[in-house]
Order: C-alpha cells, then structure tokens, then sequence
C-alpha cells in the first residue's frame, strides 16, 4: 500500500472543524481526483489528536492527519498531481479556510504494516536473554 498524508498545522486560534473535513472537503476532493484522474483511493484515514484531562488539545505540531491509501505507487504519485487541474486547485484551496487554519503539508509514502507483536516480543526477549 501506499498513501498521501495530508499534514494540518496547529496553527492560531481556529481548530480544525472536522465535521466540514468529512462531509465537504473529502468528498470534493475524491470527487475531483475521479472526476480528472480517473482513480480514486482504496480507503480514507483521519486522524486528530485527543485532549488532555484540562480539555487542551495534545502538543501534536498538527491539528490533523488525514492518509489515503493507494494499492500502488503510481496511484499515489498520480493523485499527487490534482493540484495541476486548475478547477481542482481552486476549489480545493478556497475550501482550506473552512475547516483549517493552514494549507497542509503533504507527504507521499509507502505503508510498512507490522502486526506479528508476539514475534516482537520473543524477539526483543530473546536478546534480552543473549
């Protein structure tokens, strides 16, 4: 798998409004990248940071993280190109206000998926014992 991650800035005084993320903005954008790249992503993945106990946000340097996974890497490096449809680039950014308080900053990366928490286990275990 593959993703492009989607980095939201803490930034000023304006939280990020996740309900408009999710039922405005991510539907724009998929419907955009189906609509000029003629793919779309396997799955979508948001995350946000909790609050602490005094109902701050966490020292997170990000308000949110939002992932789309690709099944290959030419997907991925396709989708990064949306922003090169000037519709797509428009809509997109005028939208950015909405919910964020800044542009985020954008990576692409390929997915390392460890799930044998067990196998870590004897491992670490075993070299303990050594």
């Amino acid at each position: 798998m593959y993703i492009v991650a989607f980095m939201y800035p803490s930034a000023g005084e304006q939280p990020f409004d996740y309900d408009h993320f999710v039922n405005v903005h991510l539907p724009m954008g998929v419907g955009l990248t189906k609509k000029y790249l003629k793919i779309k992503p396997e799955k979508i993945v948001v995350f946000t940071p909790i609050t602490g106990g005094d109902g701050e946000l966490s020292s997170s340097p990000y308000c949110a993280i939002s992932s789309c996974y690709f099944a290959s890497e030419q997907d991925a490096k396709t989708f990064a190109t949306l922003f090169t449809f000037e519709e797509a680039a428009q809509r997109l950014s005028e939208d950015f206000a909405n919910y964020t308080p800044s542009a985020p900053e954008v990576i692409i990366s390929r997915v390392h998926e460890l799930s044998d928490m067990d196998g870590m286990i004897s491992d670490f275990q075993t070299s303990e014992a050594a």
